[in-house]
């Protein structure tokens, strides 16, 4: 199993007044890729502080976090027909040839956005480019974040005025897919979550869970490299919350979806791989389910 994401000494600190306060201190970690990694802990533990540093969110003030992106990872977030096409304008190797073993032809990632920040990097079998978070401007992250992690919230966060379906076509179109290819990945991504019949819904006709589902096929429509859940139970009781478990599960076999969720949740404990136990900014045991 490839390693992902690894934290390196991440610490955060927050000034209040003449004092500081130290939400996260030394933290290292690494994230493999399809796994399910649950981060729980007390309120004011750190762990929501974590997730957005991974989530490139919010900086640390000192440490870094490093991606180990595949090297054609872009073209995936994209239909086949489209990748290929970009592929084809940039002058670069189609997924064939990419079977095919050539390896003539320079990789596509940050190909504009370069700036010395990424290497190249062999986990396994697999070429690799590391992303070290820390040297991205801010329009970098911006693209960064829009390309390759998807997040689901604890309060939803669909827009009212949209259904289900615009909903998801919207973050579609953010990444370049508009028009049919949207819809119908828009539509295949609601179907995966369970949300066959309240596509055309708007988010008022539908309960809360059903809400959650349409925020994970938003999330994970675009086919992000990492999805970063904020308590997706927390709005939700037992029977929904296990569902939603059950989901996320079915997701990563289906999807090969690595994950990272913030949770006070004690049931969601039972679908992850690893469960890191969070208090007081630090990691104070790790559990390998």
């Amino acid at each position: 199993m490839s390693i992902l994401v690894e934290t390196w000494q991440l610490t955060k600190i927050y000034p209040l007044g003449h004092n500081v306060i130290t939400a996260l201190e030394d933290v290292s970690l690494t994230i493999n890729d399809g796994e399910i990694v649950i981060i729980m802990g007390p309120s004011g533990s750190g762990k929501s502080t974590l997730l957005n540093i991974i989530g490139g969110i919010d900086r640390p003030t000192s440490g870094t976090v490093y991606y180990y992106l595949p090297k054609l990872y872009l073209s995936r977030a994209l239909p086949p027909l489209q990748a290929q096409l970009i592929l084809k304008k940039e002058g670069l190797m189609t997924f064939e040839e990419e079977r095919e073993g050539s390896s003539s032809v320079p990789p596509i990632l940050w190909m504009t956005h370069d700036r010395g920040t990424l290497e190249f990097s062999h986990l396994g079998d697999s070429p690799r480019k590391i992303v070290n978070l820390s040297k991205l401007s801010q329009r970098e992250m911006l693209e960064f974040r829009k390309h390759y992690l998807g997040y689901v919230f604890q309060f939803y966060s669909l827009i009212p005025t949209l259904t289900a379906r615009e909903n998801v076509e919207l973050v579609l179109e953010l990444v370049g897919i508009s028009g049919k290819a949207a819809r119908v990945q828009a539509e295949r991504y609601l179907r995966l979550v369970g949300l066959t019949e309240g596509m055309n819904h708007y988010p008022s006709q539908l309960s809360g869970g059903e809400q959650q589902r349409v925020a994970i096929a938003r999330a994970l429509a675009k086919n992000p490299l990492l999805l970063l859940l904020d308590e997706p139970t927390g709005q939700l009781d037992e029977s929904k919350s296990i569902e939603i478990g059950e989901l996320l599960v079915s997701l990563k076999k289906r999807l090969g979806a690595t994950m990272v969720i913030v949770t006070h949740d004690p049931q969601l404990k039972e679908f992850g791989d690893r469960i890191i136990h969070f208090d007081s900014g630090k990691i104070i045991e790790q559990e390998i389910l």
